[in-house]
């Protein structure tokens, strides 16, 4: 099962010293997603993080600010893509997969999963439980016959917790990406992304 950590929106006190944390403790890619910063606060934010593991960070942003600031992923929200034609997108990816950039997604159906492109890492799909982050969306994860045939791996996101990785599972869903159970859970960060990431060993190592 596998794990992705989202960032916590805003400024939040010891962020970079818990990423560098995480990172080390095995996590595979860090989302940066900071709506609202600049270019140069973004590049602020990932000068703090050492050079090693900057390749490490996905970045929530156009392809030439990921370029810009030297991470190793891009992200693209459904209203980003919602503005390119199929064959625009297209060659957004080829050029990304270019400059060796990971390119993953956001869905918020299993359908628009399905109809991804198939160049994708992984895609993320919300909304897969009751979060209290987001109380006006419900979960929804029992209702989306994912079938094994994907165009590539899809991501349970929202109220994703240690205790019900094990559905997502179930569900036949890839892994899972997590904000709230990290950054607001009951302990410290790096002890919150060690019992969800003990959550996924377990599913891949069933006892």
């Amino acid at each position: 099962m596998n794990i992705a950590v989202i960032a916590p929106l805003g400024h939040v006190p010891g962020e970079h010293e818990n990423v560098v944390r995480l990172l080390e403790a095995g996590l595979p890619y860090y989302h940066l997603r900071k709506p609202g910063l600049s270019v140069a606060d973004m590049q602020a934010w990932m000068q703090k993080i050492p050079a090693e593991y900057r390749r490490r960070i996905t970045l929530h942003a156009p392809l030439t600010t990921a370029l810009e600031l030297g991470v190793g992923g891009v992200h693209f929200r459904e209203s980003d893509r919602a503005g390119f034609s199929h064959e625009d997108l297209e060659a957004i990816i080829d050029r990304a997969e270019t400059e060796g950039l990971r390119v993953s997604a956001s869905v918020h159906s299993p359908e628009g999963a399905l109809s991804i492109s198939d160049k994708m890492l992984y895609v993320f799909l919300s909304q897969a439980f009751n979060s209290p982050s987001k109380p006006d969306l419900s979960g929804s994860i029992q209702d989306w016959n994912v079938p094994p045939q994907r165009p590539c791996k899809i991501y349970a996101l929202g109220g994703v917790t240690a205790e019900n990785i094990a559905k997502v599972a179930e569900y036949g869903l890839d892994g899972v990406a997590v904000l709230g159970a990290v950054w607001h859970g009951k302990q410290d960060p790096l002890s919150n992304f060690t019992r969800i990431r003990e959550a996924c060993q377990q599913i891949a190592q069933p006892s």
